[in-house]
């Protein structure tokens, strides 16, 4: 140390306890050569420097941690302090320092080049206003890096603020993740914003006073609210007036529950209000979530109208499926179509019909109200001129169907044709009318008119599908009742003819059969050639007599008087007199015939006459249908409780499609072959059916034919 000059140093002294004393030594040689100095205790400047040092730590290890980086820069000479920090958040060297004044916007060339502009621009209103810099921006790191930081810069100036700021002191905090985290959010919120907004369910928020927080597109479309005009109103505007407080109940206790959602509805159905005061049936679940600003419920709500109209439409559609086809009768199907359509599509039913011959006829009136029957008996009896305009006229003439939503006065006048037809109408009070075409395969088969009357909704436009499903199901009915009508009567007419026919040829018939018999019996025994054109005659004649029977019989049978008369009859027996009367025949067309029966067999209890109907038929129809030189089977045997009995032949077989058919009555299998009328095996099954039993064939081509039938066994005793 030099005479003149101080010198400061730092010591520690020894105390007397043997502990040491930091303290700050200040010595100075005196002009005169002495020595001077002084001691200052600096535990506290030790404690005060140590605390510091551990807060610069923490700052430096938060700021690592949090990215958060210092600057310090002067636009006046090039004294400027990067801290670390900022020199790792830019990817500069740690070493880098400024060497040069700055200017304001030295830091632009790290900026983006999408957010230079912009960031440049806002500096330069600030650098003008004289206010502090806050930007988020992206910045360019040296390896190509984006990153995203938030800047915030105080802009020191001096007396004259036109000139510039001289000094920028700020921070800059690495915000990439938080930018990334808010992006994801964002894209989250659009999605789930999309979400509810293309969804064709009204979903609508509110909070815990139950006002309307959040309103989508398909509620706007439900329910015909916009959003700007219903958020903040209650819930309540939504609801039917007498559903408020038991929905309101309803939501106090989902918030008092553990569940975070539910479906609504369970119990009982959900209605919805439209802006135009419309009611609608609709389905909904309910949610709840807690919030920053308190919990919140969310209703997603579908209007389930088209779905209801479906439901209740396949039941009406099914219930009158199950009316017009339980019976074929003419009237009765009217009163069964207008019966089921009244109450659930209309309060007042008319079903009117074109009958044959071309007059239009009031089959039915029906009214859903009892105390209105009175009316419409008279609507129905009413004879009206159907060239005037009336009910159904619009239909009947166009062929097309009406819709009226409302029905004035003056219309009313305008069909009115007397005094008693007016008071009726005026009674009835119509509100709205649908008129529908009864058409069956393009032909007009009557009108269905379809009368809402005061009180009840007005037909509109959709109800018409429905209606035309049913018109269409009732002209179906109508078309069938009344062709079956039309055939009852031919067939009625062609039963007359017959049994007048067979009861006309009846009489001369026997009187041939008699000459017949009268000439076989004066010929001379010897002379065989003169009988043989009495013979021819006689057998004709009986062929003509089994032909009328049959004839009898199909008409007892539509008739219903069919019968039998049922005796004990020995089965063995009934079997071989069949035989033995068809053996002359089978000898004379050359065909073998065989029996095959066993001599003990159950008796069975029938009509002797007609069971040998029934082996005449068989075995006729055998020896028709098999050439000369084959061979009949007549059988039977006991089996499960029956006797079955069997023809069987070796003739050509029949097809499989015409099994189906041959007991149907004059059906034949080549309209061609006259060898019968087709009546043999219908009247075989009717006396075989009549008796208990039952009749199949069984048969393949060119393997013959084999016709059972089956009777009840009388007792266990064999005969």
């Amino acid at each position: 140390m030099l005479r003149g000059e101080c010198d400061v140093s730092e010591w520690s002294l020894r105390c007397k306890d043997g502990s040491y004393l930091p303290v700050e030594v200040s010595a100075k040689i005196l002009s005169d050569g002495r020595w001077q100095g002084f001691v200052r205790d600096v535990r506290e400047r030790r404690a005060a420097e140590k605390a510091l040092r551990a807060s610069e730590q923490r700052l430096r290890f938060a700021a690592e941690v949090a990215r958060f980086g210092t600057f310090d820069v002067s636009f006046v000479n090039g004294s400027s302090y990067l801290s670390p920090e900022f020199s790792k958040l830019f990817g500069l060297p740690p070493d880098f320092a400024m060497v040069a004044p700055a200017r304001p916007g030295w830091f632009l060339e790290y900026v983006h080049p999408r957010d230079r502009e912009r960031v440049r621009a806002k500096l330069a209103d600030c650098t003008r206003m004289g206010r502090d810099f806050h930007d988020e921006h992206r910045i360019v790191m040296p390896n190509g890096d984006i990153r995203w930081v938030l800047v915030d810069a105080r802009l020191f100036y001096g007396e004259d603020v036109s000139s510039g700021p001289l000094r920028s002191v700020g921070t800059v905090i690495d915000v990439t993740e938080r930018k990334s985290i808010e992006e994801t959010i964002r894209a989250s919120e659009a999605k789930y914003a999309g979400l509810i907004a293309a969804a064709p369910d009204a979903i609508i928020s509110i909070d815990r006073d139950q006002r309307i927080v959040m309103y989508n597109e398909g509620a706007e479309k439900t329910f015909g609210w916009k959003r700007t005009e219903i958020i903040g109103q209650l819930l309540d505007v939504l609801i039917p007036e007498r559903l408020r407080a038991v929905h309101r109940k309803h939501i106090v206790r989902f918030d008092e529950e553990f569940s975070k959602s539910r479906l609504m509805g369970e119990r009982s159905d959900i209605s919805g209000l439209r802006r135009d005061g419309t009611e609608f049936p609709a389905e909904a679940s309910i949610s709840k979530v807690e919030t920053a600003s308190g919990k919140l419920f969310t209703v997603v709500l579908r209007d389930i109208t088209a779905r209801k109209r479906a439901e209740e439409e396949r039941a009406l559609l099914a219930e009158i499926g199950a009316a017009v086809t339980s019976t074929l009768d003419y009237e009765e199907t009217a009163c069964n179509i207008a019966t089921v359509v009244v109450g659930a599509l209309a309060d007042l039913c008319i079903v009117e019909t074109v009958e044959e011959e071309g007059t239009l006829r009031r089959v039915k009136v029906a009214h859903r109200d009892p105390s209105m029957a009175e009316v419409a008996c008279v609507l129905q009896h009413l004879q009206l001129d159907r060239r005037q305009p009336h009910l159904g006229s619009a239909a009947l003439d166009t062929k097309k169907p009406l819709v009226m939503s409302e029905i004035s006065t003056a219309y009313l006048d305008s069909i009115t044709q007397s005094e008693a037809h007016g008071r009726a109408l005026r009674a009835l009070a119509p509100t709205s009318l649908m008129s529908l075409p009864l058409l069956a395969h393009g032909q007009l088969e009557g009108a269905l008119i379809l009368v809402r009357t005061r009180g009840a909704k007005p037909y509109t436009r959709d109800d018409l599908s429905m209606g035309e499903k049913v018109a269409l199901r009732a002209a179906l009915a109508v078309e069938n009742a009344r062709l079956y009508r039309t055939a009852q009567r031919a067939v009625l007419a062609r039963d007359e003819v017959l049994g007048i026919v067979a009861h006309d040829l009846r009489n001369p018939l026997n009187s041939i059969v008699l000459q017949s018999e009268m000439l076989r019996k004066r010929a001379p025994q010897p002379d065989r050639r003169s009988q043989k054109p009495a013979e021819l005659i006689r057998r004709s004649a009986m062929r003509m007599e089994r032909l009328i029977q049959d004839l009898l019989d199909i008409v007892r049978l539509e008739a219903g008087t069919f019968s039998v008369n049922r005796t004990p009859l020995s089965s063995y027996a009934i079997v071989m007199e069949a035989v033995e009367a068809q053996r002359p025949v089978a000898a004379a067309c050359g065909r073998e015939l065989v029996l095959d029966v066993p001599a003990l067999l159950p008796q069975i209890v029938g009509d002797h006459d007609r069971l040998l109907q029934v082996f005449d038929n068989l075995i006729g129809n055998a020896m028709k249908f098999t050439t000369s030189g084959g061979r009949i089977t007549v059988g039977a045997t006991a089996r499960n409780g029956d006797v079955l009995f069997w023809v069987s032949d070796t003739g050509a077989g029949i097809p499989a499609e015409s099994i189906p058919h041959l007991f149907d009555r004059f059906w034949q299998a080549r309209p061609t072959d006259r060898r019968g009328a087709g009546l043999g095996l219908p009247i075989v099954r009717a006396i075989v059916e009549a008796h208990g039993g039952r009749v199949w064939v069984e048969s393949a081509l060119g393997s013959g034919s084999t016709f059972y039938f089956a009777l009840p066994a009388a007792a266990s005793k064999a005969a």
